[in-house]
């Protein structure tokens, strides 16, 4: 009885407790007042700090601590923990009753920042907390308050009426971070659209952007298409290729990103154009021989669909709200990351400076330097990042240790130089990589020259048309037609991977048609405000 203790009352503590907190003596109720246990701002679900400093703490610490428990007060998803009551185990604080994540699984993190949907289909449910966990992981992205509404909206489309009227459900209405979306397309089409999350205090699209998804209406699913292995086969409609560089084995895609088909004289068959890094999509081209971009629509609630065609050759920018503009980004210590969520629908580029042939520039820096890249925004070679831009259970093509993902066709002079043996061209529309007994197939790749990184001195273009130093801060589009290099008439096209090269260049794969009197498939390096083409491979 002596080791004993009753608080609040003379009665003796019961039997069982050493401990027995009392207003009054009464047997049954005995209080109008609870245990205010201690407020506490723990560090870590796996920590012990601040209880226990974190870096001294020793397992004989942690073993004698077990039982502990405290009101946690720290809400992040980055280190598992939500305000409650947790106690501490040895190795890990448990909340009770239940644990804290409700559905905000950690893995959610690396949910696709693309959705394939059947055409007349609807997506699978996709939850917005993605949005929510990238912006804890990451230093340079605000946290995200989770007491503002969330509201979506289609912010364009690049085939009209491509996302029917009605076509964004909200699964059981707004419910903050843990809502979730559905997207329904229009029958009978297939395109592109991007839909933008926005959060704040009024509950519609005058709310920042916080993130946004693209919307690949397409019949192809690269997920049930048969592969195609080695041998003397065209590009076959619906496959994937099986390929390998020697070192690593790859699952390609049959087309771009974004694209509908690959047919080479179709635009359809171009996709996406992606700068390096970046999750979201700009359009190419709209014809041949044209310095226009695909026509993008907004999404209307009636039949009034509005174009919202970017800038083109004029020198100036579209009004805020009015579809792809081009920008200079801020050149500072910090990174452009966090601008580039909230504005999707600009394309950063770098200022032409006359008589400078340097092209170097990075988007995220906002310099030629690339100060203070990021070299891993879009994954490591074993590891698909949050802002990888493909399909769940794809990712952006990786270099092997020493080899591109293209190798068996990189860099071989079997037919002479430029000539590359099993690699045909299409018209002048793109690339048919067609395999051998001992090469992989690679199958069509449209041909479509890049998005400049910096304001591009040449004829055509988009955004700027100085009569004597023509500018094109968006790059040339000049898509299945040619371009003239020393001489000779050639079509290029680019195809990125997930590696750098340094901080300001990536890799890619260079597709050049007619240039030296030959086709020619080489791995360079380009900058990474480049617009180029993204061909997913299997996780």
């Amino acid at each position: 009885m002596n080791a004993q203790v009753t608080v609040g009352s003379e009665a003796n503590p019961v039997s069982g407790s050493l401990l027995d907190l009392k207003q009054n003596g009464n047997l049954g109720v005995n209080s109008n007042k609870g245990l205010g246990l201690p407020r506490v701002m723990l560090e870590d679900v796996l920590k012990m700090g601040p209880c226990i400093d974190s870096d001294i703490a020793q397992q004989e610490d942690k073993d004698a601590h077990i039982g502990l428990m405290v009101y946690n007060l720290k809400d992040s998803l980055k280190v598992g923990l939500c305000q409650g009551v947790y106690v501490w185990g040895g190795d890990i604080w448990t909340r009770i009753p239940t644990p804290c994540s409700d559905g905000i699984a950690p893995e959610l993190l690396y949910s696709p920042n693309c959705y394939i949907v059947p055409p007349e289909g609807t997506s699978e449910e996709i939850p917005v907390a993605k949005a929510y966990l990238v912006s804890e992981y990451r230093d340079d992205i605000p946290d995200l308050n989770r007491d503002h509404k969330v509201s979506l909206k289609v912010l364009w489309q690049d085939i009209p009426d491509l996302i029917e009227n009605d076509g964004i459900q909200l699964v059981n209405g707004d419910k903050g971070i843990y809502t979730k979306f559905k997207i329904k397309a229009t029958a009978g089409k297939e395109g592109n659209a991007l839909v933008a999350l926005h959060v704040g205090t009024n509950g519609d699209d005058s709310d920042p952007i916080c993130w946004a998804w693209h919307i690949w209406v397409t019949d192809y699913d690269p997920n049930t298409a048969t592969p195609t292995d080695y041998g003397q086969n065209a590009a076959t409609n619906g496959s994937v290729y099986k390929q390998t560089n020697g070192e690593r084995d790859y699952l390609f895609m049959d087309r771009n990103l974004g694209a509908l088909n690959i047919t080479p004289t179709d635009l359809g068959s171009m996709g996406l154009m992606y700068q390096w890094g970046r999750k979201d999509p700009f359009p190419a081209a709209d014809g041949n021989w044209t310095d226009d971009v695909r026509t993008l629509y907004e999404h209307k609630t009636n039949a009034n669909l509005t174009e919202i065609n970017e800038a083109t050759g004029d020198g100036g920018l579209l009004p805020p709200g009015s579809g792809i503009k081009h920008l200079m980004p801020p050149s500072s210590p910090s990174s452009n990351l966090a601008l580039s969520i909230e504005n999707p629908t600009t394309f950063y580029y770098g200022s032409y400076i006359k008589g400078d042939s340097e092209y170097l520039f990075d988007w995220y820096s906002g310099d030629a330097s690339g100060s203070n890249s990021d070299n891993q925004l879009w994954g490591t070679s074993d590891k698909k990042s949050p802002f990888d831009p493909c399909p769940r259970g794809w990712r952006v093509p990786a270099e092997s240790s020493s080899k591109s993902p293209w190798d068996p066709y990189v860099n071989d002079y079997s037919n002479g130089p430029f000539g590359k043996a099993g690699v045909n061209t299409v018209g002048s529309n793109g690339f048919n990589i067609i395999g051998n007994a001992s090469r992989p197939n690679f199958g069509y790749y449209a041909a479509g020259f890049p998005r400049s990184p910096k304001a591009f001195r040449g004829a055509g273009g988009v955004v700027g048309s100085d009569t004597t130093y023509p500018t094109s801060a968006g790059g040339t589009f000049w898509v299945f037609g040619y371009v003239t290099v020393q001489g000779q008439d050639q079509i290029e096209a680019y195809y990125w991977t997930s590696s750098t090269a340094n901080n300001i260049t990536a890799s890619s794969m260079l597709l050049n048609i007619g240039g030296m009197g030959g086709t020619e498939v080489s791995g360079t390096e380009i900058p990474k405000a480049t617009g180029a083409f993204v061909r997913c491979v299997k996780e």
